[in-house]
């Protein structure tokens, strides 16, 4: 972004933005592979894999305001 800045109004005036998560599950999901999987011992490198689905959607862009100092 750069040297862009925002104000976002109050949400309790002005509903902005709205986000939602996949079965409510707010938090991400880590799993690790096992080090006694066969990738382990032939690599010694631990893999993992992070998993976090969410969605935005725009309610009303009035209620955020972009400058930047470049103007």
């Amino acid at each position: 972004l750069g040297t862009d800045w925002y104000v976002v109004g109050d949400p309790n005036q002005v509903e902005t933005f709205e986000v939602a998560f996949l079965d409510g599950i707010e938090t991400p999901e880590v799993q690790m592979e096992r080090p006694d999987s066969s990738y382990y011992f032939e690599t010694k490198k631990t893999r993992f894999r992070i998993e976090h689905y969410f969605g935005g959607a725009w309610v009303d862009f009035r209620g955020i305001v972009r400058g930047s100092q470049n103007v």
